[in-house]
């Protein structure tokens, strides 16, 4: 993953957890895939980028940038879905 897609995840799981947003692995991963998607909106077809984000990759980014996890239970274990679509377009 390109440096900058690191800080632009980064800066979006800062914010989310700013607002008290509870982000799972899969909104991480939802995120740079958006992020991606959105690189190769501008790419012609013969340069464009095709990347899985693994839970390989996931650990690595959260062990790079000291994030943790924590099991949250009940509402407050829910993560808001809504707030990937919304900031996506942020970014």
């Amino acid at each position: 993953m390109h440096p900058e897609h690191e800080k632009a995840l980064l800066t979006w799981v800062n914010e989310m957890h700013a607002q008290a947003v509870n982000v799972s692995s899969e909104m991480m991963k939802e995120m740079e895939v958006g992020l991606l998607d959105r690189v190769n909106e501008m790419l012609p077809d013969e340069k464009k980028i095709y990347l899985t984000f693994s839970n390989w990759w996931l650990f690595k980014f959260q062990w790079t940038w000291g994030l943790r996890s924590w099991k949250s239970y009940g509402e407050t274990g829910s993560g808001n879905e809504e707030a990937i679509s919304q900031d996506l377009p942020l970014l």
